[in-house]
């Protein structure tokens, strides 16, 4: 497990009773990990964008509220399994929250927004025809949810 002292910074290798007679106190040591480093690399995800035919793929992406997400990175990965995806395209949303990625060929995709506390979008559905523009709503993660507040996205 790994802690974070407010005040002292990070000691992974100490004990929390020796954290706390040492330098923290109480109130001061925030968890910041999971007891297993290799985690993160154990999380299974599922495509969610298949498309069945070649399409060129745009889209606006905005919080609950309707507010835009701006200059957010978006990463395409081509889908391989559960544990393995290879990134295949990178853009940024611009200072409307639009993207646009351009052509993808037909196959299985993860598309990831990296926006801190909001989870990843599921279930994109591409309408048939050659371009897709996709409205991207994600949902907002609480601080304590697992995998999204310790595991960068997958």
């Amino acid at each position: 497990m790994r802690y974070l002292c407010r005040r002292c910074g990070i000691l992974p290798s100490l004990t929390v009773s020796f954290l706390l007679s040492a330098c923290c106190l109480p109130g001061q040591l925030v968890q910041i990990g999971p007891s297993d480093p290799q985690v993160c690399e154990n999380v299974k995800v599922h495509p969610n964008l298949v498309l069945d035919v070649a399409v060129d793929l745009g889209g606006h992406v905005e919080d609950p509220s309707g507010a835009a997400l701006v200059h957010k990175r978006i990463e395409v990965r081509k889908y391989i399994s559960e544990v393995k995806q290879s990134s295949f395209r990178q853009v940024q949303t611009d200072g409307n929250g639009d993207f646009s990625v351009g052509v993808l060929p037909a196959g299985k995709y993860r598309l990831l927004i990296f926006a801190r506390g909001f989870k990843q979008p599921r279930d994109l559905q591409c309408k048939s025809g050659k371009i897709c523009k996709l409205n991207v709503v994600p949902a907002v993660a609480p601080t304590d949810t697992f995998p999204e507040s310790v595991c960068s996205p997958k």
